[in-house]
């Protein structure tokens, strides 16, 4: 995916902004061409024909995917969530210089948090980095509506752990897996609700990650 068509300026401001967010480490070293190719591998074939209105980044940490993904997809709002403070800190300010305040929202709470409030009200959410994959699966697949998918970018060793989830109890199913130079993807898609009790609260899932046999009973 080229950058062409993007303001260079913009690009720049973007990538300046995130001069702190390397720093601190919440961001690697790649270039701005390099995270711009990361971040458009995660849109589906259907997001191109018509945009979510509405998507959310899980564990936004600096922004990355979001901010770049909502620059490339002009018609879709945003919602960059992360629970810790200083990461979204680095966050506004990418989406500041972005130029994208109007529909790109940053929140300090966690995805269970963002998950018990707007339950199955999102079209389309991603994730780059947020933990293990139960962990995400539990806190994150409740927040899309069905019909509707979250992408994820993985390793080998991480497909497999999705592949070994009980997705179907969370009302989903793996669908396409494709690779990037970049990154290789996952897209996990809601077929139908998602059970109430999804996701339980944090001890729950500590003592008894999803998959494991304890988890149901």
């Amino acid at each position: 995916m080229s950058l062409a068509g993007h303001d260079p300026e913009t690009l720049q401001s973007i990538d300046q902004s995130w001069a702190a967010a390397r720093l601190a480490g919440a961001l690697g070293q790649d270039s701005i061409e390099f995270f711009y190719a990361h971040a458009t591998g995660y849109i589906l074939p259907e997001w191109r024909t018509k945009a979510p209105s509405r998507v959310v980044d899980c564990g936004t940490g600096a922004g990355l995917p979001g901010v770049l993904l909502a620059l490339e997809m002009p018609e879709s709002n945003w919602w960059l969530v992360d629970a810790q403070a200083r990461r979204c800190d680095l966050a506004r300010r990418a989406v500041a210089a972005a130029g994208l305040t109007n529909r790109v929202t940053v929140k300090q709470e966690t995805i269970e948090e963002t998950a018990r409030s707007h339950r199955e009200s999102f079209d389309a959410a991603v994730a780059r980095s947020f933990g293990p994959p139960a962990e995400l699966a539990e806190c994150a697949l409740p927040l899309i509506k069905i019909g509707s998918a979250l992408v994820v970018s993985v390793s080998e060793a991480t497909l497999t752990q999705w592949r070994e989830l009980p997705l179907q109890r969370l009302g989903c199913e793996a669908a396409d897996t494709w690779t990037t130079p970049q990154s290789r993807y996952l897209a996990i898609k809601r077929i139908e609700a998602s059970p109430d009790e999804f996701p339980r609260r944090h001890p729950a899932r500590r003592r008894a990650p999803l998959g494991q046999p304890r988890c149901f009973t």
